[in-house]
């Protein structure tokens, strides 16, 4: 939250994180997915996510192009995404008023030469 009277040096990393379950608005979410909570065998591919908020199996994740599971890189279980054109894909289109959403992803990548691409495939960018 740098520009909010705070710094990257003045914030107690212990404050910034937190768990989905200790979030007071958490039941507010239409879509959430929790990829840590994927089972698996490393390496095995993900070929569906259930979605953990209000929207439930309607905006699940039903479908992938070459995502995986990856029990070692992070932490927690995680979808690696390598190569070109691998996606996870949601059922159906989600559309939010007025276009205002937040998300938060973590990463980790090897290749320090390419940007990491967050787009739409929708014509009109209203399944952004």
């Amino acid at each position: 939250m740098l520009g909010l009277g705070t710094s990257i040096t003045s914030i107690d990393s212990g404050q910034i994180y937190k768990e989905i379950s200790e979030l007071a608005n958490r039941t507010d979410l239409d879509v959430h997915f929790d990829f840590s909570k994927l089972t698996g065998s490393h390496g095995g591919e993900v070929v569906a996510a259930d979605n953990l908020g209000a929207t439930g199996a309607t905006h699940k994740i039903d479908s992938n192009a070459g995502a995986t599971l990856d029990k070692t890189t992070m932490s927690r279980n995680s979808v690696r995404f390598t190569g070109s054109d691998v996606i996870l894909n949601m059922a159906a289109s989600y559309t939010t008023t007025n276009k205002a959403f937040t998300f938060f992803m973590v990463l980790s990548k090897d290749d320090l030469t390419n940007d990491y691409m967050i787009a739409s495939s929708s014509e009109d960018n209203t399944d952004s």
